[in-house]
């Protein structure tokens, strides 16, 4: 029997049906309490929350989700010296501005990907962390884990900008601080952020293949998976750094 938290009386009969037979693994959850206003117009009859048919900013994000790694690879392509001595010569002069305009590029793509997925979040995703605590359920734990990452990575992003700024204010003070913990916070940082985008890519498979085959029964599976990679893609950093 599904636990109605939503005001039955102002839903519309189908809205009523939809909630009472998506019980607890639909719109029904109590982290939604304060929020049903937001939540309904992406219900599907059968409970479940969908994105991709009524919002268009949300399929933009999927494009930046590709745009993203594409414009990376191509950033680091330029740095590579060209095959030809005569190509070389003539890619010179170039060079400074197209990396300065992939890199502007890059940062645009960037902030929308992250303001869009903190709008998703903030929308419809479900409290994971009062969830997983409460159970006490590592599975759960590596779901939330999973689902928060890019909002970590975001986090990751703002600070990284904060030290470039700082450094140009207190260049000395950071160097030393750098210096004396022997590279160890630049490598914990590099090891966390490979961590992180390991975990958010396979989070987005997960919502990929979620929608094509319209089930939720891989969300477990898939968080263990992203949970255990991203320790594995941790240590192999560590070995590699420690080498």
């Amino acid at each position: 029997m599904a636990r109605f938290i939503l005001n039955e009386a102002r839903l519309r009969p189908e809205r009523r049906l939809s909630l009472a037979e998506a019980g607890d693994e639909g719109v029904t959850k109590e982290s939604n309490r304060k929020r049903p206003a937001r939540i309904l117009p992406f219900m599907r009859d059968d409970g479940f929350i969908d994105l991709t048919g009524e919002d268009k900013l949300w399929r933009l994000h999927r494009v930046s989700a590709v745009v993203l790694p594409i414009l990376v690879i191509i950033h680091l392509s330029l740095r590579l010296p060209a095959p030809v001595g005569w190509l070389e010569a003539a890619w010179a002069p170039l060079r400074d501005g197209v990396e300065d305009a992939l890199l502007i590029a890059l940062a645009l793509v960037a902030a929308f990907h992250v303001l869009v997925g903190i709008r998703h979040l903030r929308l419809l995703c479900p409290m994971l962390w009062p969830r997983a605590a409460q159970r006490r359920n590592f599975m759960a734990w590596c779901i939330a884990a999973e689902r928060y990452s890019g909002l970590t990575l975001a986090g990751f992003l703002v600070l990284h900008l904060c030290l470039v700024f700082a450094a140009t204010l207190f260049y000395a003070e950071l160097d030393g601080l750098i210096r004396r913990s022997g590279g160890g916070l630049v490598t914990l940082a590099e090891g966390f952020v490979l961590m992180l985008l390991v975990m958010h890519g396979i989070g987005g498979i997960r919502v990929l293949i979620q929608e094509r085959l319209n089930t939720h029964r891989l969300d477990r599976p898939l968080g263990l998976l992203a949970m255990t990679c991203a320790l594995l893609t941790l240590i192999a950093w560590y070995l590699a750094a420690g080498r």
